[in-house]
């Protein structure tokens, strides 16, 4: 079960429908490229990531359809995952469907986004290859986490286990296998890590089998 959905408060349930209502229409009315129609099951998928109501979900699909060629399905979702996001923090969604499309994507603003930012970018990441913009969030990441009392590490956009256990602690988010480790000693923080999630999964019944398999992948 992602973060987004046990996170959500009672209280904004009816909000999030209704968000989710017109992010339908600000996807439903197709932005293609000339003489490509969007494929059935990539409409299927658009139609499913949005009945998730998950933000991260959202903005996964969202690469894959701006790769393919569709920029204006993309950008609906991202803007249909941020106004989930403001539904659940309590901030007012665009008032007009079209309004979804033509508001330009803000930079990442709440620590919740900047964390599920981070999540994304290095979910299946490699070592030396996580590219420009995923270090660039992390250092944002890591400054804010630092600042929040949540990071105690190096601001230095590498990705290990201090940022993996500051999604998990902060915002509840069962983090990406780290990709870094400490040159001193590092079966011993592996095995703090491993311990964290742990903990975490005994906290998180509904999710334990997701938190322990994290554990399992950490090498």
């Amino acid at each position: 079960m992602s973060v987004w959905k046990w996170l959500i408060p009672v209280g904004v349930v009816g909000g999030i429908v209704a968000v989710t209502h017109y992010a339908h229409a600000a996807t439903g009315a197709p932005q293609l490229p000339a003489g490509k129609p969007m494929p059935e099951a990539l409409k299927k998928s658009i139609d499913s990531a949005l009945q998730s109501a998950d933000p991260l979900v959202m903005r996964g699909l969202s690469s894959k359809v701006r790769q393919l060629g569709y920029p204006g399905q993309a950008d609906s979702l991202e803007q249909a995952a941020l106004a989930i996001e403001q539904a659940i923090s309590g901030t007012p969604p665009a008032a007009k469907p079209g309004a979804l499309r033509r508001t330009a994507l803000p930079a990442p603003g709440s620590e919740r986004e900047l964390a599920g930012r981070v999540a994304l970018l290095y979910t299946g990441a490699r070592m030396g290859q996580e590219g420009k913009e995923a270090q660039d969030t992390l250092v944002r990441f890591q400054t804010v986490e630092a600042q929040r009392g949540f990071y105690k590490g190096n601001v230095d956009g590498l990705y290990g286990a201090k940022s993996a256990t500051a999604l998990a602690r902060d915002h509840h988010i069962i983090p990406p296998n780290p990709l870094y480790w400490p040159r001193k000693d590092p079966e011993g923080m592996k095995r703090q890590y491993r311990a964290m999630l742990q903990k975490q999964a005994s906290g998180d019944p509904q999710r334990a089998e997701e938190w322990n398999r994290a554990a399992a992948a950490v090498a």
